[in-house]
């Protein structure tokens, strides 16, 4: 069975299974569990699928960044100290 969200105009997901809204990373962890999930814009009802998950993917790989400056700069300075 396909999860159905709904996409407010405010960017808002709902979830019509559940009954409440969700955020990003929910549905990015329901499609790694193998969840089918199909994204409708609630006013005009056009499939955005693709666009919200490339929104959820865009957002994870900024914090993967994030996270790698922060590591990668931690051990540069550490390094650099023990010389």
């Amino acid at each position: 069975m396909v999860r159905l969200i709904k996409r407010y105009g405010s960017r808002k997901l709902y979830d019509t299974e559940e009954s409440r809204y969700v955020l990003l990373e929910d549905i990015a962890a329901w499609i790694r569990q193998g969840q089918e999930v199909r994204v409708i814009d609630n006013k005009s009802a056009e499939d955005v699928t693709a666009q919200t998950l490339t929104r959820s993917s865009r957002r994870r790989a900024v914090a993967a960044r994030r996270s790698c400056r922060t590591t990668c700069s931690t051990r540069s300075s550490g390094w650099a100290r023990t010389r």
